[in-house]
C-alpha cells in the first residue's frame, strides 16, 4: 500500500512531516511505502527485498577478532583518529593533503600495519580452520 503525503516532494529530512528515513527506526516494511513520482528506485520497497534476497553471507561470518595483542595499537590509532577525524572531516584544513600525508604517518607510527598484520593472520588461520569459507 503506497500513501501520498500532501507537500511532500522529496526524501525525508529531519525538517519534513515524517523525520527520518523508515529504515533508521524500525522494518522498512512495516512502514508505509510512500508515493512520491520522483522517487529513486533503491528506496522502494521491491527493490530491497530483491537486493535482500540476491545477497550473500559475508564471507567472514562466524569471525571474531581477538584484540589482546594489539590493545595498546588500537588505543594509540583511536587517540590518532580523534586528533584528526574533525579537521579532516570538515575539509577546513588549509592543507588538506599535507595534513592527510600526516595522519597517515601517525597512524603508522601508532601501529597500523602491526594492527592490519594481526588482523590478516587471525583470519588466515580462521579460514585455515574453516574449509568451508
Amino acid at each position: 500500500m503506497e500513501i501520498e503525503p500532501i507537500g511532500y516532494t522529496s526524501q525525508p529530512t529531519a525538517d519534513s512531516p515524517y523525520g527520518q528515513y523508515k529504515w533508521a527506526v524500525g522494518n522498512t516494511y512495516n512502514a508505509y511505502e510512500i508515493y512520491m513520482p520522483d522517487k529513486s528506485v533503491t528506496l522502494k520497497n521491491d527493490f530491497i527485498k530483491e537486493v535482500n534476497e540476491k545477497a550473500s553471507a559475508s564471507k567472514l561470518k562466524g569471525f571474531t577478532l581477538n584484540t589482546d595483542n594489539i590493545k595498546t595499537e588500537l588505543a594509540q590509532i583511536n587517540t590518532v583518529i580523534g586528533e584528526y577525524k574533525t579537521t579532516l572531516d570538515s575539509g577546513a584544513a588549509p592543507d588538506p593533503k599535507g595534513l592527510y600525508q600526516e595522519f597517515v604517518e601517525k597512524l603508522k607510527v601508532a601501529g597500523d600495519d602491526k594492527v592490519i598484520e594481526e588482523i590478516k593472520n587471525q583470519i588466515d588461520a580462521w579460514r585455515a580452520g574453516n574449509s568451508n569459507q
